[in-house]
This record gives C-alpha cells, structure tokens and sequence, in this order.
C-alpha cells in the first residue's frame, strides 16, 4: 500500500488521466467524424431528392407541353378540314386569284424580308398563281405552327421556372395537370 502512496501515486493518476484524455479525445473526434459523415450523407440525400424532383417537373413541363401541342395540331387539322366549305371553289373561281401585290407582301411578312421587286412591265394588281383556298390554308398552318411554338416556349418558361426555384432550395408544388390550350 504503500507504494501506491506518494509520488508513485500522482504518477498513476497522471497516466490514467492522460489515458482517459486521449480517450475522450479519440471519442469526441470520432463523434465528430460520424457528425460530418452524416452531413455529407444528408446532403447527398438531398442532392438526389433535388434531381429526381426536377426529374419530375421536366417529365411533367414535356408531358403538358405534348398535350398541348397535339391539341393545337388537331384544331389546325380540323379547321384546314374546314377550308373547302368557308372558301369553296365556286368563291375561288369569283375573285380569282389573289393579286401579285397580297402575295408579295404576305411572302415578305412571313420570312421578315422586304418584298422582292417585280421586273419590269408587271403590276401588282396583277393576278398570280395563288387561290384564295391555298393562300388561307398557308395562313391556317402558318397559324398552327405559330401556336405549337407559342405551346413550346410556354413549357420552356415553366420548365426554366420550376428549375430555377428548385435550385435555389424553394419547395415546387406538385406538378399540377396538363394545361389545356384553350
């Protein structure tokens, strides 16, 4: 016993000491480590939750988009299905064809270029090869292809949207139904 007393003693003490120090050191270090890896696991977590959403919402944008376009290629086809009956051969026969002038502009507005001049000795008032029927047909599909387009880049602004708001760490909402043109 009496070893243990004196200086042998505050020997003992100060190595246990040290001992359980390096102890609780290793411990907290290990908590630490266990803390840090559980943060990096969270985040990834998140990071896959954040891209299976936004996975959703462009599944989502494409779907309403396609929906909405194929509406508007069906209204096209129906009311180019219509052209006959409100422009009928005998209206085509009538008037005739449509003036070299209408034509010309018309042209010159679609492609967004000025109208091409006419050689010498032609009027614009002159008939050209184009029926009314025809003409109002371009314009329909002209019209068509315009909406489809005016559908895209709808979806497009939606879809920037959404993903600009899930990145930015807000919440989107459920992906709501398809838009229906009206």
């Amino acid at each position: 016993m009496r070893w243990f007393v004196g200086w042998r003693m505050h020997l003992v003490h100060a190595a246990l000491a040290f001992a359980a120090g390096v102890y609780v050191t290793n411990v907290w270090h290990e908590a630490q480590d266990a803390k840090a890896l559980r943060n990096q696991v969270k985040e990834a977590n998140q990071q896959i939750e954040r891209e299976q959403t936004s996975d959703r919402a462009t599944q989502a944008t494409g779907e309403a988009v396609a929906t909405a376009v194929d509406r508007v290629q069906w209204r096209t086809r129906v009311i180019l299905k219509e052209v006959p009956i409100y422009v009928t051969p005998e209206t085509d026969a009538a008037y005739g064809n449509l003036p070299v002038g209408f034509v010309r502009l018309h042209d010159a507005a679609a492609t967004g270029t000025p109208p091409v001049p006419l050689g010498t000795g032609q009027s614009d008032g002159s008939p050209s090869q184009v029926a009314p029927s025809a003409a109002i047909s371009g314009v329909v599909d002209n019209y068509g292809t315009c909406n489809v387009w005016r559908e895209q880049v709808i979806g497009w602004q939606s879809w920037y949207r959404d993903q600009s708001a899930l990145w930015a760490g807000e919440v989107l909402p459920t992906p709501a139904a398809p838009r229906l043109v009206p």
